[in-house]
């Protein structure tokens, strides 16, 4: 099998569609081609459309078909996608497959409304780690990777800033005083306010002195990352500060253990 569609607990959207080679979204894959399409299903959300394909070679993503509409997308017409990876994305790719530089992108595809610098990085990332194994096993593996993508993706500036930035947030988080405001003992929104801190401060730290952290750890740091966004409102104003910095620090540690 050279192609894959997989949806999410069988609804049309969100959906993954994965191929290697000799497959591939328009023309010839290139030798070791790998590429993947992911569409949220929210036409015009920024993060709602992303195609990447890479290979061992020279980049070619900037000019493979450049300017053509993809029309077999799954987006349909929802959103206009055209292939080529526009300039304001590259950097965000590149800054992912730096870190294996035996590949290369060699073909792209942007919906003009629903493409942006953080759908581009996750699947860069995805596409990254989309190994033979992975690519063999259950649907529920692939989508938890893109999940691991997606989460990682989401520190303003990329992987490399993230390690470069992650041993201030950790100072930061250390210098912070605990919230005075903070009631010990009960939740809030989705968070327990104490341990919160001594689970992502943990992470960090692991992360910083290097520890690749494995799938179950980087499972449990984003679904947590992700409840304490959620939960931000439900803290008391003049504690919000330090919680977001939790959040970001958390964010980083993501990214950069993605660039391990």
């Amino acid at each position: 099998m050279t192609e894959r569609l997989i949806r999410y607990s069988q609804s049309r959207f969100p959906a993954l569609r994965l191929w290697r080679a000799p497959s591939w979204p328009v023309g010839e894959a290139s030798l070791g081609g790998r590429a993947a399409e992911w569409c949220s299903g929210q036409p015009g959300h920024p993060t709602s459309y992303a195609l990447l394909g890479v290979h061992d070679g020279p980049d070619t993503a900037g000019h493979a078909h450049v300017g053509e509409v993809f029309n077999a997308a799954l987006i349909g017409r929802a959103d206009d996608v055209l292939f080529g990876l526009p300039v304001e994305y590259r950097e965000a790719v590149g800054d992912v497959l730096a870190i294996r530089r035996n590949l290369s992108p060699s073909l792209a595809a942007h919906g003009r409304a629903g493409s942006s610098v953080v759908a581009f990085r996750a699947m860069t990332i995805f596409v990254r780690d989309l190994t033979d194994e992975l690519w063999s096993s259950n649907d529920d593996a692939l989508w938890q990777t893109w999940r691991l993508a997606f989460d990682a993706a989401q520190f303003d500036g990329g992987l490399t800033q993230a390690k470069r930035k992650l041993p201030r947030l950790i100072d930061e988080h250390r210098a912070g005083p605990f919230p005075e405001s903070i009631e010990k003992g009960i939740n809030y929104g989705e968070i327990e306010p104490v341990l919160v801190g001594a689970d992502i401060y943990g992470w960090a730290i692991r992360v910083a002195a290097g520890e690749m952290l494995d799938r179950a750890g980087r499972l449990a740091l984003g679904d947590t990352r992700n409840e304490l966004r959620r939960s931000l409102q439900e803290f008391p104003v003049d504690a919000r500060p330090y919680y977001q910095t939790l959040v970001e620090l958390a964010s980083a540690a993501l990214s950069a253990a993605s660039a391990s």
